[in-house]
């Protein structure tokens, strides 16, 4: 049996820690799945990554994001165990979207 959805003031749905982490990728997932085939990228919206937004080693600020899309870039770049890659992630933040670097995605 399923537990009722609550819905927030705005009508939409609310979710529990737990739902969101059961849909959360990695820096490593996203590394096995970059490079091999399109519907990666398919799978990979509607996911949640933990994203760098800025800080040095002492104090880093992280936010949840949920992935809207993946498109590509005229530059690759490396990230991870040296796998080069010519995709950003465009994620969600509520109402704000923005395009990051995979390398910018954390581990943990």
């Amino acid at each position: 049996f399923f537990a009722p959805v609550r819905m927030e003031a705005s009508g939409a749905p609310r979710c529990a820690l737990a739902d969101v982490l059961s849909v959360r990728l990695s820096r490593d997932d996203l590394e096995k799945w970059v490079n091999q085939l399109q519907a990666a990228d398919d799978v990979a919206c509607g996911c949640f990554v933990r994203v760098l937004l800025d800080g040095d080693a002492d104090c880093r600020k992280y936010r949840m994001a949920r992935i809207h899309s993946v498109s590509t870039i005229p530059n690759a770049y490396t990230f991870g165990n040296l796998t080069t890659t010519d995709k950003l992630l465009t994620l969600d933040f509520g109402h704000f979207s923005a395009s990051y670097q995979m390398n910018t995605i954390s581990n943990s």
